[in-house]
């Protein structure tokens, strides 16, 4: 599959990465809110075992709702209602992606999405929680995974070579999905979802997609 490029050509240390990876915006925004989270946590202190089943929760959960995220709203067709056309900032922005996958600025989540999303789990685990220690170790445990996501998905589309099976793992679906099928390999942090719904399939047995690059020519919904 194709790898992201760069300038000097060759792959990039994780060094070079890392610093890359922190000079755009969404990964300064969750990791900023991380600490506030983590600060007021340790705060409100009142830890219970219970506590500590709500990461592993969110984590057995966490590959079936990132795949039904990409497939549902980062794949939204726009479709027309009662003259209107429906459609989001987050599909329009990953079908740009789609387009030039190696152009980092699309690779993370658009600020309107994060800010939007950001507000309405905060909202959730408030209003949900049965008390605020109950809450902000949900709301730190979903800041800490979807800022794993916004690495992993950023280190799909950099040359940056790992050397662990697992992550190499990560970078051949993720490239699979834009350089040859996209409606198979949505998972991007974790398979699972794909593994028990059927879209992760042997790459050989897949026909190249003529859209994989351009979801606008699928037309609208």
């Amino acid at each position: 599959m194709k790898p992201a490029t760069t300038p000097q050509g060759g792959p990039w240390p994780l060094s070079q990465a890392i610093t890359t990876f922190w000079r755009f915006p969404s990964p300064r925004i969750l990791a900023t809110f991380l600490v506030v989270v983590l600060a007021i946590r340790l705060w409100l202190g009142a830890w219970s075992a219970w506590h500590a089943l709500i990461p592993v929760v969110l984590l057995a959960v966490h590959p079936f709702t990132e795949w039904l995220i990409h497939v549902f709203l980062l794949h939204w067709r726009p479709r027309k209602v009662l003259g209107l056309t429906l459609d989001t900032v987050a599909a329009r922005d990953h079908r740009a992606h789609h387009k030039d996958p190696p152009h980092l600025p699309l690779v993370f989540i658009p600020l309107p999405t994060l800010w939007a999303g950001a507000a309405l789990v905060t909202a959730a685990w408030l209003l949900l929680s049965p008390d605020l220690p109950f809450a902000f170790t949900g709301l730190l445990s979903t800041t800490a995974i979807a800022l794993a996501y916004e690495w992993t998905h950023y280190a799909c589309h950099v040359p940056w070579a790992p050397k662990s099976w697992w992550w190499r793992s990560r970078v051949k679906h993720h490239r699979l999905h834009h350089y040859k099928n996209e409606r198979y390999w949505y998972g991007v942090s974790l398979h699972l979802g794909d593994r028990v719904l059927g879209t992760l399939p042997d790459a050989d047995q897949v026909p190249r997609s003529p859209t994989a690059r351009d979801l606008e020519a699928r037309g609208p919904a």
